[in-house]
C-alpha cells in the first residue's frame, strides 16, 4: 500500500484547466452599472470586461478595459447598460498599472482583436491568436507588436471608439 504524505506540494498552487479565471455577472432586470466589486483582486490590476451569451457563456466582444481600485472596486470609464437576461465577465489580466518612467511597448493590433486570447503565467503574458487553431497561416503566439494582420477583427469597443 502506498504511503500518503501531507503538506505542501509543488503542484498545490496550480489552477485546474477547467477553472474560469473571470467573474461572471448576470442580470434579471435592466441595469446601469457604473462600478462593480471583484473580491480578492489586487489594486492596480487591469480588467477586461467582456459581453457573453448568458445561455452559452460564449464571449461576444470586449465592452471595456478598467483598473481595479482600492478594496477591489472597479470604476468603469463609461457605465455599462445591461438589459434583463444579459451577462458579462470581468477577467483580470496579469498586467498592473504602469509605473512612471517605465518603457511602454508600441500598441499591438492584437490588444484590440476579437481573435486574441490572453494567456498569463506566473512570470509572463502571451497573446494567443485563436485563428491559429484553424488556419496555419497565423502564428499561435505572434511576435509583438503586430502592426498589420490579415485576420484582424476589431472588438465591439474598438468600433465604438472609431465613431
Amino acid at each position: 500500500m502506498g504511503k500518503f504524505v501531507s503538506g505542501h506540494h509543488e503542484n498545490d498552487d496550480m489552477r485546474p484547466l477547467y477553472q474560469d479565471p473571470g467573474f461572471t455577472f448576470r442580470f434579471a432586470e435592466d441595469r446601469r452599472i457604473p462600478r462593480f466589486h471583484l473580491e480578492g483582486v489586487d489594486n492596480g490590476r487591469h480588467v477586461s470586461i467582456i459581453k457573453i451569451d448568458s445561455a452559452t457563456g460564449e464571449r461576444q466582444g470586449l465592452l471595456a478595459f478598467a483598473t481595479v481600485g482600492e478594496d477591489g472596486w472597479v470604476d468603469l470609464p463609461q457605465p455599462l447598460i445591461v438589459k434583463a437576461g444579459e451577462a458579462f465577465i470581468a477577467v483580470p489580466t496579469c498586467r498592473t498599472v504602469q509605473q512612471p518612467g517605465l518603457k511602454v511597448m508600441i500598441a499591438s493590433l492584437c490588444e484590440s482583436c476579437r481573435n486574441m486570447r490572453e494567456v498569463c503565467t506566473a512570470r509572463s503574458r502571451f497573446l494567443l491568436c485563436e485563428l491559429s487553431v484553424s488556419n496555419p497561416d497565423f502564428r499561435k503566439y505572434p511576435p509583438q507588436p503586430v502592426l498589420r494582420c490579415e485576420g484582424y477583427q476589431a472588438t465591439a469597443t474598438t468600433h465604438e471608439e472609431q465613431r
